[in-house]
Formats: C-alpha cells, structure tokens, sequence
C-alpha cells in the first residue's frame, strides 16, 4: 500500500498527504511484503538518518498473520520439512497450476465459482472440487476479523503488540512523533468482496466481525499512548455513495483510495 502498487508516482497516500502539509517533505520508505518487524528493522537502519519529526506507520491487517509461520507466530517463511514434502503433483494438478499462472479466462471462471456460496458447496458435494478452506486459506486480511481467534492467531498478534512497543520505543527515544495508521481492507468496506472471500471457506458471515480488528488496535493504542488513526468509517460512507477505492478484484487502494486515506492521516496530524 504505502509503496503503492498499482498507481502512479504522485498518486500514494504518502505524496498525497505531502501536498495536503504544505511546507512538509515526506520520505516514503514503504517496501512492498514488508511485515512490522522488517519495517522496524528499516526505520533503525535508515529512516532515523532523516531525522523525522513524524513517522507514519501503515499499518495492514495481513501483517498480523502469515501462514508459513516462523516459530508459532504465523509470521514468516518456514523451511519445508523434506520427510514431510509432498509427492510431485499429477498431471490434473500440473495443468490446473498452469491455467492458474497463463490463463486471464480460467482464473475469472475460478474466482466466480470460488466466490459463489452456494455453487461451491454443491461442487464440493458433487466431489469436483476439494473441501472447503479452513483458518490457513482464508484471505489474510479477514483472518484478524474472526471472532474467535484460534491460538495461531493470538500469537501473532501478541507477536504485533510487541513490535508496535518497539516501534514505539525507537520514536520516543528520538523525541519523534509516532501514529499508526490503519489501512481499510476491501471486506470491510465491500460487502460483495466480503461474500466472495468466505464463499468457499468453513466460514459462515456471522462468524467475522469486520470492526474487531480496528477496535483491538484503537484500544491498543489507547492503554499504551500510541496514536491510531482509523478511516474505516470514512471508507465505508464514500463506497456508500458510490466512490470506487479499491483496483477491481484487488485488495490494494487505486488513486481515489489513497487520496482518502491520505485526507485521514493529514487531519490528524495538523
């Protein structure tokens, strides 16, 4: 997001937010897959040689929780255990890799069966596709969103308090001014994408509450001093009125989602 995949230079909430600050400069050191921990080890490395009077964090709720864990945190690679590799995929499963990987029409068709409750159910049933998604293919985004976290799930994100501690600490220390900014994902603002993301999932709807991780992370922020901005509802009304801030069948913000977002960010800091 902060990078800015999928728009052009000037248009990142960071540029944005740079012309609504007028007499400001802003240094954009957001990395596309960085997790918190990374960024942490970057702003030690080289965002502190800029002397910042503000540091924004963009804070995304996939950061919290990455299958493939590293240690029991969910949140990095882990090696793959040879004793325990799978065998070579058939032939049906080379092909399908391979449609998923060149073909524009078969993905479309994949994702509108995937994102059809019903229809993938009954393909479930039928035995033509496999069975549902569990806890570790559910779209990292709404994993945060669960009611009920499952323990890989607490972990991490006792795992994230930590690191925001020390985000924290690394500001404090050099008199800077910190604020996380959370960044809306698309379930919480769609609720077409929301559908389409539990279609082929365990999951029913009930079973997510879409404000809970925003409300977990503003409570955070508020015991511990942290400022915390959080534009969800901003989001949700300009969707509601027909504003489009999302790429299509995307989860990063196009050009209107980052000059929203920025709008947020640039109130709380005058």
């Amino acid at each position: 997001f902060t990078w800015g995949y999928g728009v052009s230079n000037g248009e990142t909430y960071p540029d944005r937010l740079e012309a609504l600050l007028p007499g400001t400069e802003e240094i954009n050191l957001g990395v596309t897959a960085y997790d918190l921990k990374q960024e942490i080890r970057y702003l030690e490395r080289e965002g502190v040689r800029y002397a910042p009077d503000v540091v924004v964090v963009g804070f995304c709720l996939n950061d919290i929780y990455r299958p493939g864990a590293e240690g029991d945190t969910g949140r990095g690679a882990a090696p793959a255990d040879p004793a325990t590799a799978p065998a070579s995929p058939s032939l049906f499963i080379t092909v399908k890799r391979r449609l998923a990987t060149h073909s524009h029409l078969y993905r479309f068709v994949i994702d509108r069966i995937n994102g059809n409750r019903a229809l993938a159910r009954l393909l479930v049933r039928l035995g033509i596709k496999g069975s549902l998604k569990g806890f570790d293919e559910l779209d990292t985004n709404l994993m945060p969103a669960l009611r009920d976290y499952p323990p890989p799930l607490m972990a991490a994100w006792a795992s994230v308090q930590g690191e925001l501690l020390q985000v924290q600490e690394l500001a404090r220390q050099r008199g800077v001014r910190l604020v996380v900014a959370l960044l809306p994902s698309v379930q919480s603002v769609d609720a077409a994408t929301l559908q389409a993301a539990l279609a082929y999932s365990v999951y029913e709807p009930g079973a997510v509450d879409l404000d809970k991780p925003y409300r977990l992370r503003e409570a955070f922020g508020r015991d511990h001093d942290i400022e915390v901005v959080n534009p969800v509802a901003r989001f949700r009304a300009a969707a509601a009125a027909g504003q489009r801030l999302f790429h299509p069948n995307e989860m990063h913000f196009n050009a209107a989602g980052h000059a929203l977002f920025a709008q947020a960010i640039a109130e709380r800091l005058r």
